[in-house]
């Protein structure tokens, strides 16, 4: 179970980003508004904690309509929207998923949640793998940021990203299987931000 302290620390730390970040995510959400046609918000189904599957908040970064990569997004991917790009680029896209955090769906650190059709394959990998609430970011997010990119060539992008990208998502996230704690975590966000810096 996520410890008590971290569940805590991760709400806190949520309530002051969302006073900090309420204006900006009013600015954004104009933008997404005038930019395309569409909601503000996109919500997806997740896998999380235990299996259990919940709607993850993102800002809208792509036109409506089906792509027949799915719920994978690769580097050329038509569907991104100008402004999209840049949210996706910096993150802010993000941000709504402070409401997960509230609803305790999600912490700041931990894996990346994924969809329910790939639920099996993490499983494979390591059956621990959902012991771990989901979070923001992670090691994961932080060592394979340009996924999308690596997915941008290859012939069968959803191919690879089970045999390729998944395996490492799971290595790279048992670290927070085994450090699961505010100092580590602390590390990790702070590692994310020097990352999104550099970019």
């Amino acid at each position: 179970m996520p410890k008590l302290s971290v569940k805590i620390f991760d709400f806190i730390i949520a309530i002051l980003l969302g006073i900090i970040l309420f204006i900006p995510s009013i600015v954004i959400a104009i933008l997404i508004k005038i930019s395309s046609k569409g909601p503000v918000f996109f919500l997806q189904e997740r896998v999380g904690y235990k299996e259990k599957t919940f709607k993850i908040y993102k800002f809208r970064t792509m036109k409506i309509g089906s792509s027949k990569y799915g719920a994978i997004t690769i580097g050329n991917d038509e569907r991104i929207t100008k402004i999209g790009k840049i949210l996706r680029k910096t993150k802010l896209d993000e941000i709504p998923q402070l409401i997960n955090i509230y609803k305790g769906e999600m912490g700041f650190v931990g894996p990346r949640p994924d969809t329910p059709e790939y639920k099996e394959y993490y499983k494979k990998e390591n059956s621990n793998f959902f012991d771990m609430l989901p979070g923001i970011t992670g090691k994961a997010s932080i060592y394979l940021s340009n996924e999308e990119e690596l997915m941008k060539n290859v012939d069968n992008p959803k191919e690879f990203y089970i045999e390729k990208i998944i395996p490492q998502k799971v290595r790279l996230n048992e670290y927070h299987l085994k450090n699961n704690n505010i100092l580590s975590n602390i590390k990790v966000m702070l590692e994310t931000v020097i990352k999104i810096l550099k970019k």
